[in-house]
C-alpha cells in the first residue's frame, strides 16, 4: 500500500522565512569561520556544487541564457537571500556563534531567508584557444572556488568558455544552500527542455511545482516537529544513537593514517579502482540471495574492512539519503539530502551472512526514517551525539562522468570531468560508482592524512572483501579479513 502523506502547503511569502536545518548548520559554520559575506580564505573553501558540460554544435547562447533564467524563475531556492534573524551587537553575535558552533545546532530562528520574485542573471562568456590547457583549467578552478554573497541573488553562476563556433564548455556552479546532487539532475532535464523551446520554438512541458523550497523549510521547522512522523523517526534514531554514540571510529584509528597536523586540511584527492563486470555480477548475485542490494553488500564489506583497519567492533559509516519521499519534493531544486549514520557491530567470530542481514535491516530502517534531520535530533535531545571532525562516508551513485547528459536542442552534450582536489575536505568518502559500461570504487581523502598508495591498497582490500563475502557468506567474518588486520 502506498504511503499517504499530509501535504506540505505553500507558506505566506515574507522577508522572514525559515531556513531548513541543513541550511541552518551551514550558515552557522560559514558565519563562524568568515562572516556571511566575508572573503574566502585558503583555510576555507566555499560549499559549491559544480557541473561542467562539453557542448558540440552550433550553440544559441541567447537561448541558453533565457533557459537558465527560466530555471531560476521556476525554483525559489535559487532566488533566496540569507541573513541573521536576531539583531545583536557584534560582540554578542560572536559569543552566540562560538556557543552554537560547539554544539553544531543554533536555536530556531537564528537565520532567515527571503525568496525574491525577480533577480538579475547573465552568463559570463570567455573565448579560449584550447579548453584543455592550463589557462582554461585556472579559469575553471577560480570559478569552482568562487564564493557567493548571500545577500544577492541568484545562488547559481554560469560560465561559458568558447573554443570555436562548434566547441564550448558550460560550467554551472550552485551553492549547496540551494541544491543537492538530485537537484543537478532536475536542472539538467529542465535546461534541456527549455533550451529547445527558446532555440527551436519547441513546446515543453515540465511538472507543476505545488510548493517551493522555502515552503518546505517553513514546514520542516514549524510543522514536522509536531507530527506523528517525527515522533516515530525520533524514537528510531534515538535508539540507534544510544547503541553507538561515542563509538564512531576516527580517521586516526585507521592504522595507516598520518599524524594530524595543525590547521585546516583543505586539499583532497581521489583514488579509483575499476570493477570488472564479473566482480560486480558476483556482488549482485549475493545481494539477490539475501534479498538486499548491491549497495548493502559493498557497505557491509566496507564495515568489515574498517574493523580490520581499526580493531574497533563498532563501525559507524555515514550516508546521504535523498529525502525526496514526499511527492511535492520530487521535482524541486533544493537541499533536501540528509546525512545519517549506519552503525554495525562487528563480531570477528560472527557469520558474514548475519552481518549482511543486519546491514539490510539498518538500511531499511534508515530509509524509512530518513526525513528526520540530525540537527533536529540533537536539538530535541539537547546534545550532540557524534564527535566533531572528519567522518567516514559511503555513497552508491550513478557515475556522472558518462555521456548520459540530456541534449540541448541539436547539440551534443557530454559531462566534463572536473578536478577533484579543489573542494575543501576532511572526510574519508568511499563511493561505489555504477555506470552502464563501467563501474568502479573510489575514495576521496584529505591529502594531509593519507598517502595515495595506502588509499590504493584500501580500494583493493575493499574489492577483495566484497569478493570474499560473495564467495563465502557462510564463513566467519575473521576469515574474510585474515590478511588485512592492523
Amino acid at each position: 500500500m502506498a504511503r499517504e502523506w499530509v501535504a506540505i502547503n505553500p507558506a505566506q511569502r515574507s522577508t522572514d522565512l525559515e531556513v531548513s536545518f541543513n541550511q541552518e548548520r551551514r550558515l552557522l559554520f560559514e558565519e563562524w569561520i568568515r562572516g556571511l559575506s566575508g572573503p574566502t580564505t585558503k583555510r576555507f573553501l566555499p560549499y559549491n556544487i559544480p557541473a561542467a558540460f562539453r557542448l558540440t554544435g552550433a550553440l544559441d547562447s541567447r537561448a541558453l541564457e533565457l533557459a537558465l533564467r527560466e530555471v531560476i524563475r521556476r525554483h525559489a531556492a535559487l532566488r533566496a537571500t540569507f541573513s541573521p534573524a536576531l539583531q545583536t551587537n557584534p560582540t554578542e553575535r560572536r559569543a552566540a556563534l562560538e556557543k552554537h558552533a560547539r554544539t553544531g545546532v543554533p536555536p530556531s530562528g537564528f537565520y532567515k531567508q527571503s525568496a525574491h520574485e525577480l533577480c538579475e542573471f547573465a552568463i559570463r562568456n570567455e573565448a579560449l584557444d584550447n579548453l584543455d590547457d592550463e589557462k582554461s583549467r585556472a579559469i575553471i578552478d577560480a570559478e569552482m572556488e568562487a564564493s557567493f554573497d548571500y545577500q544577492r541573488t541568484p545562488l547559481l553562476k554560469a560560465l561559458l568558455l568558447r573554443q570555436d563556433a562548434e566547441t564550448s564548455l558550460l560550467l554551472l556552479t550552485i551553492h549547496h544552500l540551494a541544491a543537492d546532487l538530485w537537484s543537478l539532475s532536475i536542472l539538467r532535464q529542465e535546461l534541456s527542455a527549455i533550451y529547445a523551446h527558446f532555440a527551436d520554438n519547441e513546446p515543453y512541458r515540465l511538472p507543476n511545482l505545488s510548493i517551493q523550497y522555502p515552503d518546505f523549510c517553513e514546514w520542516q521547522q514549524k510543522e514536522y516537529p509536531l507530527s506523528g512522523e517525527f515522533d516515530l523517526s525520533f524514537d528510531y534514531w534515538r535508539k540507534q544513537w544510544s547503541e553507538y554514540a561515542g563509538n564512531e571510529p576516527k580517521l586516526e584509528d585507521i592504522h595507516f593514517a598520518l599524524p594530524k597536523r595543525e590547521g585546516f586540511a583543505a586539499a583532497t584527492d581521489r583514488q579509483v579502482i575499476a570493477l570488472r563486470p564479473d566482480e560486480l555480477n558476483r556482488a549482485e548475485e549475493i545481494a539477490r540471495r539475501f534479498k538486499t542490494t548491491c549497495h548493502g553488500v559493498f557497505l557491509t564489506a566496507l564495515a568489515v574492512l574498517l574493523h580490520a583497519y581499526t580493531a574497533k567492533r563498532h563501525i559507524v559509516i555515514w550516508q546521504f539519503f535523498a529525502n525526496r519521499i514526499r511527492p511535492e519534493t520530487q521535482h524541486l531544486i533544493g537541499w533536501f539530502a540528509n546525512p545519517h549514520a549506519i552503525g554495525l557491530k562487528i563480531d570477528p567470530d560472527g557469520m558474514a551472512a548475519d552481518l549482511l542481514q543486519e546491514a539490510k535491516k539498518l538500511l531499511l530502517g534508515s530509509m524509512t526514517h530518513q526525513e528526520l534531520p540530525i540537527p533536529l535530533l540533537w536539538r530535541t535531545l539537547g546534545q550532540r551525539l557524534c564527535h566533531e571532525g572528519p567522518r567516514i562516508i559511503y555513497e552508491s551513485i550513478r557515475d556522472l562522468d558518462t555521456n548520459d547528459a540530456p541534449p540541448l536542442g541539436g547539440l551534443s552534450v557530454n559531462h566534463a570531468v572536473l578536478p577533484t582536489d579543489l573542494r575543501g575536505g576532511i572526510n574519508l568518502r568511499a563511493r561505489l560508482l555504477q555506470g552502464e559500461n563501467k563501474s568502479s570504487l573510489s575514495i576521496e581523502y584529505p591529502k594531509e592524512r593519507f598517502r595515495a598508495e595506502d588509499i590504493q591498497t584500501m580500494l583493493a582490500d575493499w574489492r577483495d572483501t566484497v569478493a570474499a563475502l560473495a564467495d563465502a557468506p557462510d564463513s566467519r567474518i575473521s576469515s574474510l579479513i585474515r590478511d588485512k588486520r592492523r
